[in-house]
Parts: C-alpha cells; structure tokens; sequence
C-alpha cells in the first residue's frame, strides 16, 4: 500500500484503498550499517555489542504498466512516480502527464504486511525503470527507499484494487506510432532507466532523509534493422553526437494509453541484435534535458 505524503516523513497511513497490484515484491525489512566497536579486551572475539546506524527500509517490486481506466484520472502507482522525481500536471478528464523535476521534493509512504506483521518506511523515495518486451506485458519496476519503522502486528488488510486497468502485451496492435530519430521504427524491447541516485541522510540536528541527489536517465531500444544505410545510419548518427527524438504510444483506448516521449536522446554505438532470424539493432541512449530544465522525458497517462 502506498499514499503520497502531506509532509515529508509523517505517515499518509495507507490504508486498503491504496492497495497495489504488484509483482516479485522483495523487503529489506532492516536495512542499517553496522558499526564495529573495537574495544581492547585481554581475550579474543568482540566484548561490547554492535550498533545499527543509518535505519532504513528497503521495498523493491514490479507494477504493470497501464492506466487508471479513466483518462484525467491517475494511474495508482502515480504517487510512486512522484517520489522518483517526477512532477505531476493533470488535464482535467484528459491526461495525466509525468515528468522529470529539480529538486524532487514529494516522497510517500509504503506499507508491506507480511502474514501479519506490518512494515511501514515513511519519507520514501527511489528509482525505477519502465521494460517492455514484445509479447508481454510491460512494467514498472521500482526499487523504493525510507525511513525505518519499527514492525507491528497488524491484521492483513482489505485491499481495493482501483486505478490500474488490464494491461496490454507490447505488439503491433497495441503499441504504434513507434519512431527512432525520425524512423518509424519495428521495435523489439525498450528500456527506460530514470537511474535516480539515492542517499540516506541522518544527520544529527536534521530531519532524517532519503534524498535523490542526482539522475542520469539512460535506456536502449531494439529494433529491426533498417534494411538500407541510406534509410537511416545509426553508426553515423552515434559517432556525430546527432540527437533524436525517441516516442511511441502505448494502447489505444482512452483511460489506458502511455505515451513515452524522450525529445533529445543521444544514442551510442549500436549492438547486433538476432530478432529470431531478423536483423537488429540494440541502440543504447542517454536522455539529454535543454540547460536549466528538467524535461528528459516525459510519460503521458490519458
């Protein structure tokens, strides 16, 4: 269960309404640093116990990647996106539309119940990265870092799942308008990595954190290789430093639809790719931002 925060690290008490569906759920109920005390003693082995510093929680786990069913309604996993650094702007019945922001301010608190035993990190915040594959269905998948609570026995919750509509596998009829710096492009696999650095922060006089201090987005795609070089040259456009745009959309019903756009993506050296028998191209690229923006890329919920 995850609910935006009202005030950094004061728990938004998530409760079954805000219930994910979610997918390889792994907790680091304790995660800490341990600190050795190197007492002199006559004897061999350690005299004085340990102290845990730096008490943190660690969730990571995967969420599909679909709408809320309703366009201008957010999708569930919204609130994550948000304490990843990205910045929410609604259009009213329309969209809701995700974007890279500087500072990243907005953290949420997670809820994990564990056959009986509730762990709960406030003040959360982390990374994640969108997968897709054709023939299967795409995925978020967040890796989740906050301020340490104690576990209590709470009985499993009634969960409500809302706001997170079927998914759809990635494929021709579902995933369209694909382009690759001006080619329309067959594409294979995509990723998408918002490669967020996280640091926990506990410093005495302050307020306890789990900060994001820095991104360097970064992803490839694959896709069929353009049969010509007159058609579109990759090698020429990675040892130039051209950049190019990289969009496509995602289903094709209103209230279910993703749009991913990277304006300025600056590709590397491409790799072979063996698509069962068809030539590929593995393009790897970083997601440049105009100086002083934060508009790396931007996905689009309508």
């Amino acid at each position: 269960m995850v609910a935006l925060e009202g005030s950094y690290g004061t728990s938004a008490t998530p409760t079954g309404t805000d219930a994910l569906l979610v997918l390889d759920p792994s907790l680091t109920p304790l995660d800490a640093q341990v600190i050795e005390r190197a007492i002199i003693d006559p004897a061999f082995g350690r005299v004085r116990s340990r102290i845990l510093a730096q008490r943190k929680l660690g969730l990571a786990f995967g969420v599909e990647a679909t709408g809320s069913g309703t366009a201008g309604t957010a999708p569930k996993f919204g609130p994550l996106l948000q304490a990843c650094g990205l910045s929410l702007a609604t259009v009213a019945s329309t969209s809701n539309t995700y974007s890279p922001a500087t500072p990243a301010t907005d953290s949420v608190t997670l809820n994990h119940n564990w056959d009986g035993n509730k762990h709960e990190g406030t003040g959360a915040r982390g990374t994640f990265e969108l997968a897709m594959t054709a023939g299967e269905i795409p995925r978020f998948n967040f890796t989740m870092t906050g301020i340490y609570n104690a576990p209590s026995d709470v009985a499993f919750p009634t969960p409500t799942y809302t706001n997170q509509a079927q998914p759809l596998d990635v494929s021709a009829s579902n995933t369209t308008s694909v382009s690759v710096a001006g080619l329309s492009a067959c594409m294979a696999e995509f990723s998408l990595n918002c490669n967020n650095t996280i640091e926990f922060f506990d410093h005495a006089g302050c307020t306890k954190q789990a900060r994001i201090t820095d991104r360097m987005v970064e992803g490839s795609i694959t896709i069929e290789r353009p049969d010509l070089l007159s058609t579109k040259d990759f090698y020429a456009q990675a040892i130039a430093g051209t950049t190019g745009s990289i969009s496509f959309t995602h289903g094709t019903t209103a209230g279910n639809r993703m749009v991913v756009t990277i304006s300025t993506a600056n590709f590397g050296p491409p790799e072979v790719a063996d698509l069962r028998g068809i030539a590929g191209l593995k393009i790897p690229f970083v997601a440049l931002h105009t100086a002083g923006s934060s508009n790396e890329f931007s996905l689009a919920f309508t």
